[in-house]
């Protein structure tokens, strides 16, 4: 623990400017609060409308939505970071564009394409279809992001000794201080998970949508198996945000990585409770601060993956 406090403060004693803090997180601010607060009616969020009104499976104009979706925090945030930090020169750097542009590509490519739903509908009995969908879908990351984001390691980043997929290796990994935020973050979940706003979204997989399934007749058995499932997915999701973005991105961002990446992230969680997503922004910025110093994502992978399994199996407890 004591090495991620140092890590914080000798970041933040470099980085730190209250001009530069106040654009970044009041941006974020902003954008939480409009997406909270102007969503249409029956929408949790804005993107949750975007989807419902313009989603076709495998749609350019899907992916083009996507795409501006991502991109707008991303790139607005580097604007501001390269506006107050007039020392640095990474928006110059081809290497910033190919590797923003591949990223963003690629989280867009997976939003749009929704293959999950396509294996979905090859069922006919809404719980076989729905239990499909919602089993398949945190596996897609393994698909239109781990392979091509593998291909890009091996080739462009392998032979600058860039860790193995930007951080998941053991090399700079110690379990202590993410299990001591794990408990110190409990009673914080476990009061959460009692407030009807975080029962109306957990359990990730709705218990009353797979009653009397034919796939899988035992429903606690199928809830666990996906449990299993939906935690590998952080893996992937620490690999994007942590890994790529951060780890991927410090030789050419260098310390001006992590508040791009936090823009981003924060955006991934808007179809989510609010708290949830205002506390995604401080959990991103304090991982990806992490493994810049660390080159390693195994420890909030853990972490991430912990948290959001926790969530669900309070919810289903408390939901009997």
């Amino acid at each position: 623990m004591q090495n991620i406090i140092r890590y914080l403060r000798e970041h933040f004693k470099l980085d730190f400017k209250w001009a530069y803090y106040a654009a970044v997180f009041g941006f974020i601010g902003i954008c939480i609060a409009i997406n909270y607060t102007t969503a249409p009616a029956g929408s949790r969020s804005w993107e949750a409308w975007i989807i419902r009104s313009f989603y076709v499976q495998g749609s350019p104009w899907c992916f083009l939505i996507y795409f501006v979706f991502y991109g707008f925090p991303y790139f607005v945030i580097a604007a501001i970071t390269a506006f107050f930090n007039k020392d640095t020169v990474f928006w110059q750097k081809k290497e910033f564009w190919v590797r923003s542009l591949f990223i963003l590509i690629l989280m867009s490519l997976q939003a749009s394409m929704g293959l999950h739903w396509v294996l979905g509908n090859q069922f006919s009995y809404p719980p076989d279809r729905y239990f499909t969908m919602r089993i398949t879908a945190p596996l897609m990351p393994y698909l239109w992001i781990g392979l091509p984001l593998l291909a890009f390691w091996w080739y462009r980043d392998r032979k600058r000794g860039v860790p193995f997929m930007y951080g998941l290796v053991r090399k700079g990994f110690d379990p202590l201080p993410y299990f001591l935020l794990l408990g110190l973050m409990f009673p914080l979940i476990f009061w959460a998970s009692s407030q009807a706003q975080f029962l109306n979204y957990y359990p990730t997989l709705q218990l009353k949508q797979i009653t009397k399934m034919t796939i899988i007749e035992d429903e606690k058995l199928a809830f666990f198996l996906y449990e299993i499932i939906y935690g590998l997915y952080f893996i992937w999701a620490e690999i994007i945000f942590r890994g790529f973005m951060v780890v991927g991105m410090a030789d050419t961002m260098e310390r001006h990585a992590v508040a791009p990446m936090a823009g981003v992230y924060a955006f991934r969680h808007f179809a989510k409770p609010p708290g949830e997503t205002i506390s995604s922004v401080f959990g991103g910025y304090i991982l990806g601060v992490i493994a810049l110093r660390t080159n390693n994502i195994v420890g909030g992978a853990i972490l991430h993956g912990s948290i959001a399994v926790m969530m669900d199996m309070l919810a289903f407890w408390r939901l009997g």
